[in-house]
């Protein structure tokens, strides 16, 4: 989940996105294009940054914690059997959107969810265990979610107005905007979506912006990589 150890946070604000395939980015250094699986930029002397990722979800339920995992396959959420509460959740979801499962990032379980969304994989009937994209601790909390138009749109303009405020008053400078490809029409209906949240929030403001397969942002401790999500870095002088 975290790409680094947690007990080693790296203390440097780290966002980016990725690519399917390889070589996987490329990059223009002394006037030649290099290509690698990994390539990043970093910026000195620039001002402070801020990086918020917003997913694209509406939750099923209140997030609960793991209480029985084996690997990657979730054997049960908070008293129930992980699939029972995955059928009971998704049969009341309408259309054919897709239905992921959305971990809780927060140390407070009072304060709003901070998520990051995994993929499902498939389900194990016997066990009445659902499979995810990678491995999870018990603990965790987790909440199944579907992909949701106005609720992406409603949680990006709310992550740029908390981000507008964690500046306290200082000069936003520019920013950068990776843009999960699965943001765009066929999420929202139409185009330009997220561009003009961004625009409506920070007018004037150069920003550069990637689309991407996933997404680097903010994990528990440093950065994890996330799902249907944007991720926004704003650079800005401090007041």
């Amino acid at each position: 989940t975290d790409l680094f150890d947690p007990q080693r946070p790296l203390d440097l604000p780290l966002f980016g996105g990725g690519t399917l395939g390889r070589p996987g980015a490329m990059v223009v250094s002394d006037g030649r294009v290099k290509t690698s699986d990994v390539v990043g930029l970093a910026l000195h002397g620039v001002g402070r940054a801020v990086v918020g990722a917003s997913p694209a979800c509406q939750l099923l339920g209140q997030p609960q914690p793991i209480t029985a995992v084996d690997g990657a396959l979730l054997l049960s959420i908070g008293a129930q059997p992980a699939l029972e509460l995955l059928r009971s959740q998704a049969s009341n979801v309408a259309g054919q959107r897709p239905v992921v499962l959305a971990v809780d990032l927060r140390e407070d379980p009072r304060a709003s969810p901070r998520l990051m969304l995994r993929g499902i994989r498939g389900i194990h009937e016997s066990r009445k265990g659902v499979m995810i994209s990678e491995q999870i601790r018990v603990g965790t909390r987790v909440a199944f979610a579907v992909l949701d138009g106005p609720a992406a749109a409603a949680d990006l303009d709310s992550t740029l107005r908390e981000m507008s405020r964690d500046v306290r008053g200082g000069m936003p400078r520019f920013g950068f905007y990776i843009d999960c490809a699965g943001r765009g029409t066929q999420l929202y209906g139409e185009s330009g979506v997220d561009v003009q949240a961004l625009r409506t929030r920070f007018p004037g403001l150069p920003i550069a912006g990637v689309t991407s397969a996933f997404e680097i942002g903010p994990g528990t401790a440093g950065a994890a990589v996330h799902l249907y999500s944007g991720v926004f870095c704003l650079v800005y002088a401090p007041s």
